[in-house]
């Protein structure tokens, strides 16, 4: 039993339920921020696919998409999680189906097309990701200088030829630059590709456009 001056009142209720607040804010802030420390660059990568994404140009059908001879430039782009082209590789034995988006939906069955990148015949840089196992890019880091390389979009064919590789930090986004200057084709997948838990490595290929043919 309380004493009388004991009983709890309800402004000390509310008293401690406010401390309590104030408690769980300030210590689900502090997790938020170790976890930004952590995945912050994920997060930015994603908003920066999700930002750079028109939905006004989004089709239901790969079946419209048209590109501009004149302007390089698509009019219509493939719908979003989409399969627009195959990247071959014949040095080293890849042939892949390559879909808009690198979300983990798209990369399963092939190479994703990074959101944020130009599209092949546009003039700028193109990122292409695919996971490190047998049958996707297992084989990236064999790949040598001077090898070439194919994209057969909807609407035409490129080629490309290697010209540097790296290994290099995925946080570095210095190397892989989005730039409009020269057709650059970037393919890259977690390094060392023997490694099954997650890294932080990823080699890189670096090739640029050399021939093309548009339908």
């Amino acid at each position: 039993m309380y004493t009388e001056s004991e009983k709890p009142n309800s402004k000390n209720r509310i008293k401690a339920i406010i401390k309590n607040l104030i408690i769980a804010f300030f210590f689900t802030s502090f997790i938020i921020f170790l976890l930004t420390l952590g995945v912050g660059d994920k997060i930015d990568k994603y908003l920066s696919m999700i930002n750079t994404l028109s939905v006004g140009n989004e089709i239901g059908s790969n079946d419209n998409v048209r590109f501009d001879s004149i302007k390089k430039k698509l009019t219509s782009r493939p719908s979003w999680g989409s399969r627009y082209a195959t990247l071959k590789i014949p040095s080293i034995e890849v042939e892949l189906p390559v879909y808009h988006g690198d979300f983990p939906e798209q990369l399963k069955d092939g190479a994703g097309h990074y959101a944020g990148s130009y599209f092949p015949g546009e003039g700028g840089s193109i990122i292409l990701a695919a996971h490190n196992s047998h049958g996707l890019f297992y084989n990236l880091p064999q790949i040598k200088i001077g090898d070439q390389a194919t994209i057969e979009t909807i609407y035409g064919t490129f080629t490309y030829e290697v010209y540097k590789t790296d290994i290099v930090d995925y946080r570095d986004n210095s190397k892989f630059p989005i730039q409009e200057e020269e057709e650059i084709l970037m393919l890259y997948t977690c390094y060392p590709v023997d490694n099954v838990w997650y890294v932080d490595d990823r080699f890189v290929a670096y090739l640029k456009l050399v021939g093309d043919f548009v339908e």
